[in-house]
């Protein structure tokens, strides 16, 4: 828990009930409860000694500059990108943020995100991680999209023309052969 709280801001630690789910689903019994406890903590404390666990879906700390922007035109809105955990996977995060506030909002109502399409298609809904998960009641600025990188979207907003942006790129490393030698 202590690693968690400290690369996921907003992490909760785990309640005794849902730690016990967590055991029971590895195979734990009431017998072997505490033997199971403390084999898990001994692997978690190896994860964290060696480098710790990739953690994804990581939200931006107050004040944390490491991210991408795009204004939304006529909004109050802005479209905001950040690696979160997903550089790895060629993925970036996205999310809705309040400009004046600076605060993270949820997708406003009457508004949608959709693969944007070259030719004339029916455009492929985005849905939240936290829809996609079931999700009904979401925490206001908790909402958010994993995209892969370069990738174009759409956000369509009632009374408002589309809007196309696209999911930044990282720098490819390109090394140019050397001809006769090594």
């Amino acid at each position: 828990d202590e690693y968690l709280m400290a690369v996921a801001p907003g992490y909760k630690p785990v309640d005794k009930a849902s730690l016990d789910i967590l055991l029971s689903t590895i195979g734990a019994t009431e017998a072997t409860r505490d033997s199971c406890l403390a084999e898990f903590n001994c692997i978690t404390e190896d994860i964290t000694q060696t480098g710790g666990a990739r953690v994804i879906g990581v939200k931006l700390k107050s004040g944390d500059l490491n991210f991408y922007s795009v204004r939304i035109p006529n909004s109050e809105l802005a479209v905001r990108m950040w690696e979160g955990g997903m550089g790895t996977y060629g993925h970036f995060w996205l999310n809705f943020c309040h400009i004046a506030r600076k605060a993270s909002v949820n997708l406003p109502a009457e508004h949608s995100l959709h693969h944007a399409t070259v030719l004339p298609a029916i455009p492929t809904l985005l849905r939240s991680w936290e829809r996609s998960m079931g999700m009904r009641s979401i925490t206001e600025g908790e909402e958010k999209w994993a995209i892969s990188e370069g990738t174009y979207i759409t956000l369509k907003r009632t009374g408002h023309p589309d809007f196309v942006l696209r999911m930044p790129t990282k720098p490819v490393a390109v090394v140019q052969p050397r001809l006769g030698c090594l």
